[in-house]
């Protein structure tokens, strides 16, 4: 891959995480009991990956999906 298209893959994973971020926040913010649940899940989620020797591209795919994990409720 040339450098452009790392910057920009780079660059496009930095907006997914945003989208993702901010798309938690507003399923957590609609109750007062559940708020940063989806965050600290995540960051939880991706410290057990860390610790059972996952690659740091396996734990940021952990991080994303743990964030995700409330979408659909």
């Amino acid at each position: 891959m040339t450098k452009e298209i790392i910057r920009e893959h780079k660059k496009n994973e930095r907006l997914s995480l945003q989208i993702v971020q901010t798309l938690t926040g507003t399923i957590d913010a609609k109750d007062s009991y559940t708020r940063g649940h989806s965050t600290r899940v995540a960051d939880y989620s991706k410290e057990i990956a860390k610790r059972a020797g996952y690659s740091e591209r396996a734990q940021e795919e952990i991080y994303m999906m743990a964030l995700l994990h409330d979408v659909g409720k």
